[in-house]
């Protein structure tokens, strides 16, 4: 199950995760 990675920008910064994970998740995958 291949997930394609989507564009989140968090304070201003890109950041490519996972469309399958929550915003919370997001934030702990960019760090």
């Amino acid at each position: 199950m291949a997930e394609s990675l989507i564009p989140v920008y968090i304070m201003g910064k890109r950041y490519d995760v996972p469309e399958g994970l929550t915003i919370m998740k997001a934030l702990e995958w960019a760090g």
